[in-house]
C-alpha cells in the first residue's frame, strides 16, 4: 500500500519564500565559479593566511619572523648555535661564522674567536701559538711561490715602500723581458707584466730595484745587445748600457731611460753589477762596473725621469786601474778588473757610498770610495777615495746601520765564509766579524737592517744548495734556513733579495733552480 504525505501549501510557500531558492535569488553561501554554476563553503568562514599558521608550534609563524616554519628549532629568540649552517635566531645579523670578524671563516681559520688568528696573519715567535694557522708553531717564516715563468729569477730586484707593498722585478731569460709584479699589503700579489720588453736583446742581466716615499718603484737594469750576451758577457760583447725604468703609482711604466752607454762615456759595454739608491728627494744615483775600462762607476741622476727617455746624468769613475795602465806599458798580455760586486748607499747626511771589489793582484780587496753629492754642497775633508774595507772581500752589500755606521757584508773568497762589519767613522776604519764559515757560504749575500739596528743577510750555500738567513742577536748570529734551491746557474748574478718593512718584517724572494721559479719568504 502507498501512503501520500500531503503539506499544506500555506507551508510550502513559507519556506520557499524563507531561503529564497525560488524568485532567482542565490544562496547567501554561494559563490559563480566563473560558468554560471555555484559553489557552497561548507563552513561558511573564510580560509586563514598561511603565513599567520605556526606550523612547527614553536610560537611564532612566518608573520611574526620564523624564517623556517617547518623546524621549531628555529624561530626568532632561539640561541644562535656556531657552524651548524641554520639561521637559528631568523637574525641575519648573528653570525653563524667568522665569529671574530676577521675575514676567514671556520673552514680557513684556527681560532674563530681571535682575529689576530687566521691565515694571513704573521707569526707571532714567541707566543706558543699557531697564529698563521699553517699547523706550525712560533715558526719564524712563511713560504709561497712567487713567480713560475719559464726561467724565472736568475735576475732579481726588490724593495718595499713606506705602505707596505713590495716591488719585485726578475728576469725571464726564456723571454729576455724583465718581469714586474707586486704584493699588495693584505698579501696579494697582483698578476704579473712585462716592464721592460727584451727589445731584440737581453734586458736585466743585472738588476737592482729603490721604492721611493711615495711607492715609485725605480728599476736599473743593464741592456744587452744579444741575448747570447747573458752567458757570455765577459768576452766578444756585442755592446751595452745602462737604463732605468720607473713604474709609477698609477702602475704605468717609463723604460728605456738610459743613463750611459757609449754616447754618454765613451764606453759600449756598461751596467755591470749596477746597483741604485734614492736620495732624499728621490733621485737615483747608481754603482756599476765599466767592463771595458775596467773600473767602477758612480752616476747621479739630476733630471726627472718622468719627463725625458735620456737621462741627465754625471758620470764619475770612483777608482782607477792601475794595473791595466802598468800593464799596457809593460806589455803585458793580461788584465784584471776593479768594480765587481759594486753596490751604492746615499747614507743619512748624502754620501754617494760605492763598494766594489778590486780583483788586480796589487789589491784584491774591497774597497769603498766615498763621494758627496753632485752640487759638492759636503764637505770636501770628508771625502774619501780607494779605502780598503776587506782582504778578498766580493759579494758585496753596504747599508746604513744606528747612528750614521756603515756596515757591510761580504764573502771572503780565501775562506769561503760570510763576513759582517760596521765603520763607524765613515770608512776609515772596519771591524769584522763571522757570520758564519759552515763551507762554501755567503754567494750573492744581500742585507738589510732593520729600525733597531738588527741585520738579517740571505745567502746562498753552494755547499748544500741552500738558501739561508742569518739574523744578528745578542752576541752571536741565528742561521735560519729557508729553503734548498738546488744549484745556481754559475751565469746568474742575483738571485736573493732581501728588504724589511716599516714594522721591521723580513721579505726574501730567491730563485728556485730546483723549479726554475722565485720563492718569497716573509717573518722575522
Amino acid at each position: 500500500m502507498i501512503r501520500s504525505i500531503i503539506f499544506p501549501l500555506s507551508m510550502l510557500g513559507l519556506t520557499a519564500c524563507s531561503n529564497g531558492w525560488f524568485g532567482g535569488d542565490k544562496s547567501p553561501d554561494a559563490a559563480d565559479n566563473g560558468n554560471g554554476a555555484e559553489t557552497t563553503d561548507d563552513t561558511g568562514l573564510d580560509e586563514p593566511d598561511p603565513a599567520d599558521v605556526d606550523n612547527d608550534q614553536d610560537g611564532y609563524t612566518e608573520n611574526e619572523g620564523d624564517c623556517d616554519d617547518g623546524d621549531n628549532d628555529v624561530s626568532p629568540g632561539m640561541e644562535e648555535i656556531p657552524y651548524n649552517g641554520e639561521d637559528d635566531d631568523c637574525d641575519e645579523s648573528t653570525l653563524d661564522d667568522d665569529l671574530d670578524g676577521d675575514g676567514f671563516g671556520i673552514d680557513e681559520d684556527c681560532d674563530d674567536e681571535n682575529a689576530s688568528i687566521h691565515p694571513d696573519a704573521i707569526e707571532d715567535l714567541e707566543d706558543g701559538v699557531d697564529n698563521d694557522c699553517d699547523d706550525a708553531i712560533d715558526e719564524r717564516f712563511d713560504f709561497e711561490t712567487l713567480a713560475t715563468e719559464a726561467y724565472a729569477g736568475t735576475s732579481i730586484a726588490m724593495d718595499i715602500d713606506a705602505s707596505g707593498e713590495v716591488h719585485v722585478a726578475f728576469l725571464d731569460k726564456h723571454e729576455a723581458n724583465i718581469i714586474y709584479t707586486k704584493r699588495a699589503v693584505d698579501g696579494t700579489w697582483t698578476p704579473s707584466v712585462v716592464a721592460v720588453p727584451h727589445w731584440g736583446g737581453t734586458s736585466g742581466v743585472f738588476m737592482d730595484g729603490a721604492a721611493d716615499a711615495d711607492g715609485n718603484f725605480y728599476l736599473s737594469y743593464t741592456f744587452m745587445g744579444t741575448e747570447n750576451a747573458a752567458t757570455n758577457w765577459h768576452a766578444e760583447m756585442p755592446g751595452t748600457q745602462l737604463e732605468l725604468a720607473v713604474r709609477g703609482t698609477d702602475g704605468t711604466w717609463e723604460n728605456g731611460i738610459v743613463i750611459d752607454n757609449a754616447a754618454t762615456s765613451g764606453s759600449k759595454y756598461v751596467g755591470f753589477y749596477n746597483s741604485i739608491d734614492l736620495d732624499e728627494a728621490g733621485y737615483p744615483s747608481f754603482a756599476y762596473l765599466d767592463a771595458y775600462y775596467q773600473v767602477p762607476m758612480l752616476a747621479d741622476l739630476v733630471s726627472d725621469p718622468f719627463l725625458s727617455l735620456v737621462a741627465d746624468a754625471v758620470i764619475t769613475p770612483v777608482d782607477y786601474n792601475y794595473w791595466n795602465d802598468i800593464g799596457e806599458e809593460m806589455g803585458w798580455t793580461t788584465n784584471c778588473t776593479t768594480g765587481l760586486y759594486t753596490d751604492i748607499l746615499i747614507d743619512s747626511i748624502g754620501y754617494n757610498n760605492v763598494v766594489y771589489y778590486d780583483g788586480c793582484d796589487l789589491a784584491d780587496e774591497a774597497q769603498l770610495t766615498r763621494l758627496g753629492l753632485i752640487d759638492y754642497s759636503l764637505d770636501f775633508d770628508e771625502l774619501k777615495w780607494s779605502e780598503t774595507v776587506a782582504p778578498q772581500g766580493v759579494d758585496l752589500d753596504i747599508e746604513e746601520g744606528l747612528e750614521g755606521a756603515l756596515c757591510m757584508s761580504h764573502r771572503d773568497q780565501s775562506t769561503d765564509a760570510l763576513m759582517y762589519g760596521c765603520s763607524l767613522d765613515g770608512g776609515d776604519t772596519w771591524e769584522h766579524e763571522t757570520v758564519d764559515d759552515s763551507g762554501s757560504v755567503g754567494h750573492f749575500a744581500d742585507m738589510a737592517i732593520t729600525s733597531k739596528g738588527i741585520a738579517h743577510i740571505a745567502y746562498y750555500d753552494a755547499t748544500y744548495g741552500r738558501v739561508y738567513l742569518a739574523s744578528q742577536g745578542s752576541g752571536s748570529w741565528d742561521i735560519l734556513e729557508l729553503g734548498e734551491v738546488g744549484d745556481y746557474p754559475k751565469y746568474t748574478t742575483t738571485p736573493i733579495r732581501i728588504a724589511v718593512d716599516a714594522d721591521d718584517i723580513v721579505h726574501v724572494v730567491y730563485f728556485d733552480a730546483n723549479t726554475w721559479t722565485i720563492g718569497h719568504a716573509i717573518g722575522g
